[in-house]
């Protein structure tokens, strides 16, 4: 059970309300989203009926504190997201409101009446002057209140840091907050929140708080285990963490399932050592029985005291129906002593040599010691494959494609080229290691892989991402590696154009430049994908497009000549499908006007954020209930524009961004398959010959389907279980490379180092994103930002915060108006993700001069423990021409 010994929320003092008893919406304004707007019997009616329906009051006046609830009782006819916006002035830009200064909740969509609380924190106005209230599209809403309350500030805040008293907290309305009494503590006083929870099961949390300097209520997600274990989160170097803490609160699932004994605001991390399991399983794919094979288990330490003669065991463990002989065989262990002591934050990993003669679930057990106390107990299965005998080959065997009932296409995201760019997964998420291993996608052995397991699997096209800025390109190296495959023709491509581009950079000219290389490059590929005889392009964001050409009459020009274009090169035209804009009937007919052929989506969730309890944690399987009623409303809006409909991949970013990431878990080839077949029904429905598929390795972001060592092949095998045309006996076998005694194809870990010079190679450093023309030459490394947010990066080894004062950086700008321009380091640690608050700022002369910037990092709070990477974002605008002499830390 829940228990926090809390107290019942007090009375709370009325600021302001509107009851509707006078017949009108009074001070609320529909706009022109609102249908059927009206009251009756003190009940305000609404329904939306396009993208952004809302209710405006600028009548209001009341003084703005921390401790304000914005209640509202209402009742809704389908789940969603309402937003509530204010602002303290009705002037400025969109008249005084902004997205900085709004908070969103969720709305049941039971037709059941339900008094909804909104904490919006919105103290730094200091007069709220007006409201608005965002409902949301295709629905129908009846709202009998709206209700502004005070519940708190008639205490007296408690400035003294230390442990809270939780008896004291409050449980608000909807039972999932709590919060502390007022407070004003110094934030610079306590850097850190310790937490003891005792938790039954596994749950997602999340700690909130707000200061004198904030805008509204700040979140940190925190990820419950089950049993006694400290959770410490690390508030210094947050943005917002200034000025004086005036509220903490926890946000818990409303489902008991924790006890919360200790909130303390203190200095370090708190707790004795706590041993986390980030992953315990097999290392690669495709274990066979009779072979040995590797087990892997990274352990990190959460808790405040260090880790010190930390002893792991593994032992497999008894008879199971699918394993009737018994356990895993240890051939071999971690030696003692391996292990140094692990400070707060540090990761340690632990391999064994392992076998069994039985295929199936396996099961095992791993225990953890330190100074010779339990620490961690943790029990699973690892799944082995039967026992496959094939030949050894000199290359990829040749492709056994499947054919399929209709075009199924999936995206793929070209960013697997450096060990850096591998280094999250690596880090935080091991077991999506894909069965190719840490691959460089660059290498045409490596695509003939993808290919043959694409095609032999019901995949007929990869529609890849691909990069273009104004004549500048990155990230095109997997185009490169399929023109020399191989396979190349015997799958299909297309280029899905992701125009992230910064305003003003899609001009008329540029954009017969683009069309002139899709001709000249990509159009003349045997196997580049056509729709209705035109080869297809599909576009990320078609507002870029109109934004920057100024009206959508430019744009319909712009395709029709991209269409004249390809005419007078002997192609029937250009078939063009965009993933976004299309969100309502009026955009899609937009759309349509402007001379667009087709709709889909690159993601494709269904109502499953909508309905859940917490919209940055959902189930697949809400995903997979609800997707089809988004699938027939698009069917239903589309006008004259195709729709593809998509099955996604999934969702979970937490190698990218960490805790803040939207996570959709419980995926199975269970419930992918359910998909995938209700996608099929749905198109043969509808007569469609092109489905889409979420992507096949965003493995940052956790959309995959490629084989990999969480899956082996069940997701790709559900992709021909669901499309396949043949029957089962027809299949093809699928199999690794190990099975035919090729790779592995790993790109190398990079070496341990703290310096970097540029002789002869990058020396591990990548372009991540907005980097142009990236190479060694010269004696130095070079490149041009296509972007203002240009970054490098680069896993790391072994590196000590403590043993590093700063970074020296020899490094010339050119090519951009002479001034100052702004760089920033971002670094990681443990398995944590890249953030601002551990970053730091640095100035750089952009005068073409070759000069040394010395960044300091010591007396940074958040620079400790161990570095696992470094991001350097160099220059802050485009076309900027880079040259790095070396990099050293020190």
């Amino acid at each position: 059970m829940l228990l926090f010994l809390i107290a019942s929320l007090t009375t709370a003092a009325p600021v302001t309300q509107w009851d509707f008893d006078q017949g009108t919406p009074g001070d609320w304004a529909p706009n022109a989203f609102l249908a059927n707007v009206g009251v009756a019997e003190g009940v305000l009616h609404a329904e939306g009926t396009d993208w952004d329906p809302f209710l405006l009051n600028r009548a209001v006046e009341f003084p703005a504190t921390p401790w304000q609830v914005v209640k509202i009782r209402m009742r809704a006819s389908a789940a969603g997201r309402a937003e509530l916006f204010w602002s303290g002035s009705l002037e400025g830009e969109n008249g005084g409101l902004s997205q900085s200064k709004s908070v969103s909740f969720q709305v049941p969509g039971d037709n059941e009446w339900h008094a909804l609380s909104v904490y919006p924190f919105w103290h730094r106005e200091g007069t709220i002057r007006q409201l608005r209230f965002d409902l949301y599209d295709s629905a129908a809403f009846d709202i009998d209140w709206i209700r502004v309350e005070d519940w708190a500030s008639d205490r007296a805040p408690i400035e003294t840091a230390g442990t809270l008293d939780v008896s004291q907290w409050q449980t608000m309305e909807d039972g999932s907050m709590r919060l502390a009494p007022p407070l004003k503590i110094d934030t610079t006083l306590i850097p850190w929140a310790a937490l003891t929870v005792d938790a039954v099961s596994g749950a997602a949390a999340s700690l909130l708080w707000a200061t004198d300097q904030s805008q509204g209520l700040q979140e940190e997600r925190l990820e419950l285990r089950p049993g006694k274990h400290p959770v410490n989160v690390e508030l210094q170097g947050m943005p917002g963490w200034e000025g004086h803490l005036v509220a903490l609160g926890l946000r818990l699932p409303k489902e008991p399932v924790a006890t919360v004994t200790d909130v303390d605001l203190r200095e370090s991390p708190g707790g004795p050592a706590d041993l986390l399991p980030v992953y315990v399983g097999a290392e690669n794919a495709l274990n066979r029985a009779g072979k040995t094979w590797t087990m892997l288990a990274t352990l990190q330490n959460v808790g405040g005291a260090v880790a010190r003669n930390i002893v792991v065991r593994l032992e497999g463990v008894g008879r199971t129906p699918t394993n009737p002989g018994g356990k895993l065989r240890i051939a071999s262990s971690p030696g003692q002593g391996e292990c140094p002591p692990l400070s707060f934050g540090a990761m340690h990993e632990f391999r064994w040599t392992v076998e069994t003669k039985h295929p199936g679930k396996n099961p095992f057990h791993l225990d953890a010691f330190v100074e010779t106390r339990s620490a961690l107990s943790f029990g699973g299965a690892v799944f082995v494959e039967p026992a496959l005998s094939l030949p050894k080959a000199d290359y990829v065997p040749p492709p056994q494609p499947v054919p399929t009932v209709m075009d199924v296409a999936i995206y793929y995201f070209p960013g697997w080229e450096s060990a850096a760019k591998w280094d999250p997964i690596r880090r935080t998420a091991p077991g999506r290691k894909p069965l190719l291993g840490y691959y460089d996608e660059g290498n045409p052995e490596v695509v003939d892989w993808q290919i043959k397991w694409a095609v032999e699997n019901g995949v007929s096209c990869f529609l890849v991402d691909w990069y273009w800025v104004g004549g500048a390109q990155h990230l095109t190296h997997w185009f490169e590696a399929y023109r020399q495959a191989r396979y190349r023709d015997q799958l299909k491509v297309a280029i899905m154009w992701a125009n992230h581009n910064p305003p003003n950079t899609h001009t008329r000219e540029d954009w017969r430049a683009v069309t002139r290389h899709w001709i000249e490059h990509y159009f003349s590929l045997p196997a580049y994908y056509r729709i209705e005889g035109k080869p297809a392009i599909f576009l990320w964001d078609p507002s870029n497009l109109r934004r920057d050409l100024g009206s959508s009459e430019e744009v319909r020009a712009a395709l029709e000549e991209s269409r004249e274009l390809a005419r007078a090169a002997g192609y029937e035209g250009i078939y063009f499908a965009t993933l976004f804009g299309h969100e309502t009937p009026a955009r899609a007919k937009q759309l349509a006007d402007e001379g667009y052929d087709g709709m889909t989506n690159y993601h494709e969730w269904g109502r499953g954020e909508a309905q859940a309890e917490n919209p940055k944690k959902f189930r697949f399987n809400d995903v997979v209930s609800t997707v089809e009623s988004v699938w027939a409303e698009k069917e239903g809006y589309r006008g004259a524009l195709d729709y593809f409909p998509v099955a996604d991949t999934g969702w979970d970013a937490r190698p990218w961004h960490g805790n803040k990431s939207l996570v959709i878990h419980g995926r199975n080839a269970e419930n992918f398959t359910e998909l995938l077949r209700k996608l099929r029904a749905f198109a043969e429905e509808h007569e469609k010959n092109l489905v889409v598929l979420g992507p096949a390795n965003e493995w940052g972001e956790g959309s995959y389907v490629e084989p990999c060592t969480e899956f082996g092949f069940d997701m790709m095998e559900a992709i021909r279980r669901a499309f396949a045309s043949v029957p089962e006996a027809q299949w093809p076998q699928n199999f690794g490379p190990a099975d035919v005694g090729l790779g592995p194809y790993d790109l190398p870990e990079p070496p341990d180092t703290y310096a970097w010079t540029f002789d002869t190679d990058a020396g591990g450093w990548a372009a991540m994103m907005g980097i142009d023309d990236f190479g060694v030459r010269d004696g130095a490394l070079e490149f041009t930002t296509t972007t203002a947010d240009p970054a490098l990066t680069i896993a790391l080894r072994n590196v000590d915060a403590a043993t590093v004062q700063q970074m020296v950086l020899r490094v010339s700008v050119s090519g951009v108006p002479e001034g100052k321009t702004s760089g920033q380091l971002f670094w990681t640690t443990g398995r944590g993700a890249t953030s601002e608050a551990a970053s730091t700022p640095f100035a750089i002369a952009a005068n073409g001069e070759m000069q040394t910037c010395r960044i300091p990092l010591a007396a940074h709070p958040r620079w400790r423990g161990q570095i696992t990477s470094l991001r350097l974002d160099l220059s802050n605008t485009r076309n900027a021409h880079i040259r790095i002499g070396n990099i050293c830390l020190e």
